[in-house]
């Protein structure tokens, strides 16, 4: 929650960390949540139509969930249907954007607060509401802190928090805050959706009349048992056949995820706005169907069927402009900042284009430098959170499983020292332990019994209560995998044949995103020495090694560390300046 001095949560721009479809069994825990919070707008029986009009006419529209942390660094929920944001949760419960307070105004849950028409732009600018510009009393009901929802001339413009109550307001003499305001008309999540200023005082006014009759009858129905009866078996019902159909659902949403991961990555990584017009059936052809993650692009085993329908879906979500040219079908613009855009993709694919790649070995190799492909993966050691470090990095959204490097751990550690003021004032460079910190240090298999420790040995003790694991990077920095243990390793050795020869081996080059066949023909060209790739599990890594005729490890660490960019402590088997590793002996008893 923001203090009474901060703006509100979505007063300035916030990170998107994912962004992905609910699966049917979301869907209806959401749907479920949301009738258990709003009763008044989502009944049981009488509720459809709210509903029908949440979801923007379409009741089996997709709906989208965004996870993203606010200029507050609170990490939460956004709710997308038809393109527009209907919820938000930062643990609170769910809360109705403006957008949803439009469709449905009974969300409001009769928590109402009228405010004088002139203070949007104020609202706008980050202030909170405070006591003088409200135009009619806050209602008795609601308590400090209970969410409510403001209103401009009848008109939902903002979404907050009470500030005080009735009688605090009245023993103020009418001064101090009122609404502490979450959301309003022209933050940053109202930019998320289409941007429309809502329904006119009297559109509103028949809604909130039509959503009352609805209401009304609802309960004049309840006083039939039967129609209660008939009313409440129907959500069963509708369970129990979703239920039989829940793995072939789960298929298809496999499939519909891929082709639009697929999408995505063609449109991050290799179209650009010079590319436009592009036709479809080159961007699936030429593009999409580039990409594999180890299933096939099959448009069949989607709910789309074809690809027509899939891109027209796009159009509809607000990711492509379509251009239809007497059956020809072409992407004229893409919106760039649609939320789909603005997150990492998860998982990576890898785009494959033979010709290109074989083009780009060979002129490395002409050249001699330059690393092979679009790029070398990079890989950097992290720690995970675990069960008992979890209480520590919590306040920041980080709970067990997360995924945290070495400098982000210290710097979370240094932020709750010095916020529960934990740094010793006469000795800057110690830290007291709290109960958590003295809990954290007894686990760490090394009892501590001092009540302070040097900021280095805090990092240390905390650290040991963490997974450590490694990171995989791609040459633009994306995330491509993230799992605990030891890092891959390149390993290098020279190993003796008949006739007193020789042959370098290197294993584990596929880890790093290093094609192992064009890596030993650029090896081949260079050097002019026989070298291929053999499936050797004895070699470790991926199985791919790849054998180098003669002692050439001084010229392949080189390769390796400089043209490919792997860092040098992940290439092991040799020391440059000095003897080789692991080596003694190969060529003992050849004369």
């Amino acid at each position: 929650n923001h203090s009474p001095t901060m703006p509100g949560l979505f007063h300035k721009p916030f990170r998107v960390k994912s962004h992905a479809k609910l699966k049917s069994t979301e869907r209806r825990q959401l749907l479920d949540e949301l009738r258990r919070c709003y009763p008044d707008a989502f009944a049981v029986s009488g509720g459809d139509e709210a509903e029908i009009r949440l979801l923007g006419g379409n009741r089996k529209c997709d709906l989208f969930k965004s996870k993203i942390v606010a200029h507050t660094d609170q990490t939460g929920f956004v709710y997308f249907a038809a393109g527009q944001p209907i919820l938000y949760d930062f643990s609170e419960g769910l809360r109705p954007t403006v957008y949803a307070l439009w469709r449905a105004p009974l969300m409001s849950n009769g928590a109402c607060v009228d405010a004088a028409s002139g203070l949007l732009s104020v609202l706008q600018n980050g202030a909170d509401l405070m006591a003088p510009g409200l135009v009619a009393p806050m209602p008795d009901s609601l308590a400090r802190g209970a969410p409510c929802c403001l209103r401009l001339a009848g008109q939902f413009v903002a979404v907050g928090r009470a500030a005080a109550t009735a009688a605090e307001l009245a023993n103020s003499g009418g001064r101090g805050r009122a609404v502490l305001v979450d959301h309003v008309i022209g933050d940053q999540l109202w930019l998320r959706g289409d941007q429309s200023v809502g329904p006119t005082t009297a559109d509103a006014a028949a809604a909130v009349e039509e959503e009352a009759e609805v209401k009304v009858a609802q309960l004049s129905e309840e006083m039939g048992a039967a129609s209660v009866d008939l009313s409440c078996n129907k959500p069963n019902e509708q369970f129990d056949e979703d239920s039989g159909e829940s793995d072939a659902e789960a298929a298809v949403e496999s499939a519909d995820r891929h082709l639009l991961n697929c999408l995505l990555h063609s449109l991050l990584q290799k179209i650009r706005d010079k590319d436009l017009p592009i036709l479809c059936s080159s961007l699936l052809a030429n593009y999409m169907s580039r990409y594999s993650s180890g299933s096939p692009l099959n448009l069949k085993a989607t709910s789309y069927k074809k690809f027509g329908a899939f891109v027209q879906a796009m159009k509809d979500e607000g990711l492509l402009e379509l251009n239809n040219d007497k059956g020809v079908m072409s992407v004229v613009s893409i919106n760039w900042r649609h939320p789909l855009l603005q997150v990492e993709l998860q998982p990576s694919l890898t785009y494959v284009d033979p010709a290109a790649a074989s083009a780009s070995t060979a002129a490395a190799g002409a050249a001699g430098s330059g690393a092979a492909g679009e790029g070398p993966l990079t890989i950097e050691d992290v720690l995970f959170v675990t069960a008992s470090s979890g209480e520590l990095f919590k306040r920041w959204g980080h709970c067990k499983g997360s995924c945290l490097t070495g400098k982000q751990v210290r710097q979370l550690i240094t932020e709750y020292a010095k916020a529960e003021g934990l740094q010793m004032a006469d000795r800057p460079g110690e830290v007291t332990l709290d109960a958590l910190l003295s809990r954290l240090a007894s686990q760490c298999g090394r009892p501590v019994l001092e009540d302070s420790l040097s900021w280095e040995r805090l990092f240390q003790v905390c650290s040991a209560c963490m997974t450590p694991g490694y990171r995989v990077l791609d040459c633009h920095g994306a995330v491509l995998l993230e799992r605990r243990g030891a890092a891959p390793r390149v390993s290098m050795r020279v190993e003796s044949r008949a006739s007193n020869k020789c042959v370098s081996l290197l294993a584990g080059l596929p880890d790093f995103g290093v094609d192992a066949v064009q890596f030993a023909k650029r090896v081949q060209r260079a050097l002019s020495v026989s070298a291929g790739v053999q499936s050797a599990p004895t070699g470790g890594g991926s199985g791919e090694v790849v054998s180098v005729q003669g002692d050439q490890l001084a010229y392949l660490y080189r390769l390796l560390t400089e043209d490919y960019q792997i860092s040098k402590k992940y290439v092991t088997g040799f020391t440059p300046g000095g003897k080789k590793k692991k080596n003694k002996g190969n060529n003992k008893g050849k004369k």
